[in-house]
């Protein structure tokens, strides 16, 4: 499915696998960002993508950041780009898509660094995370569990879409 239920204290506790998973990976690419550089995972093939003029003078901005969390981007010309390699665990979340969405988030100069990685840590565990629906072994349900009631805040999704509720 798409729910775990677990008993706690408290109740029941009716977790949403997918917002879950969301969670527990922003956490982890957040920690990641803030210590070192991610891993990449170089493509077989190149990908090929055309970036409008807006997403070039974007892409200027957070080329650094995007090379942090482990993208890996080279210019051909006349806004065409080549995706090279992408952060390590994202290759099957469509690079070229990913990419954009990253160009085309909300970011303001004040606090660059700050918004451009929590939208690269956003946008990359929406993109990685298990699908709706997909269904957890018992162990993968635990496993999970334990990852997100180990966050300080377990709660809400990091756009603030709850995780579970008790009943």
């Amino acid at each position: 499915g798409r729910y775990i239920i677990t008993q706690t204290h408290n109740g029941l506790l009716i977790v949403d696998q997918h917002r879950a998973h969301i969670r527990v990976l922003y956490e982890q690419y957040m920690k990641q960002f803030a210590t070192e550089r991610s891993i990449s995972q170089m493509l077989l093939l190149p990908l090929l993508v055309q970036l409008s003029p807006k997403e070039v003078a974007t892409l200027s901005l957070v080329q650094e950041e995007l090379e942090n969390a482990g993208f890996e981007i080279s210019p051909l010309g006349g806004g065409d780009y080549s995706i090279l390699a992408v952060p390590a665990g994202t290759e099957n979340a469509h690079p070229e898509q990913m990419l954009v969405e990253l160009l085309n988030a909300d970011i303001t100069t004040e606090n660059l660094h700050e918004r451009i990685t929590h939208t690269i840590a956003n946008v990359l565990s929406q993109r990685s995370s298990i699908a709706y629906g997909q269904y957890l072994t018992q162990a993968e349900c635990t496993d999970l569990l334990d990852r997100l009631f180990d966050l300080p805040t377990s709660t809400f999704t990091p756009t603030l879409l709850t995780c579970g509720n008790t009943c």
